[in-house]
């Protein structure tokens, strides 16, 4: 669930708002011939699709998508340490690698996205 969510999530998204773009330009076609001029220009501005990678869609389905990657690795680690225990690694330090793991793969990413966030803001200004 967690791959099918971290590597499909974004190109599924993208595929029905481009195919729903597709339908309502379609759609605008035929109504563009039969209202007025300013009715078109206000369809227009209010219909204006943006590329896909440029909307707010875009950025929550890539935020999922990271965390659940993130989940995949945070998973194998959890493994990993299961897998040393069976084995017979028994130091205090394996009791506390998954956690600690855990912890700074999520802090980091969070961190590194309010960067990406506040140089937006920076750029929009």
């Amino acid at each position: 669930i967690f791959a099918a969510i971290g590597w499909g999530l974004v190109p599924l998204t993208q595929s029905v708002y481009e195919l729903f773009n597709r339908v309502i330009d379609k759609e605008m076609k035929h109504v563009e011939k039969l209202t007025p001029e300013k009715v078109k220009e206000t369809v227009h501005k209010v219909l204006l699709f943006k590329p896909f990678k440029q909307t707010f869609t875009y950025q929550v389905v890539e935020h999922i998508s990271q965390a659940s990657k993130i989940g995949i690795l945070v998973m194998t680690v959890d493994a990993l340490t299961l897998i040393g225990k069976m084995m017979g690694f028994q130091h205090f330090i394996m009791d506390h690698v998954s956690g600690v793991f855990s912890k700074f793969a999520y802090s980091g990413w969070i961190a590194y996205r309010v960067k990406l966030l506040k140089r937006y803001f920076l750029e929009k200004s």
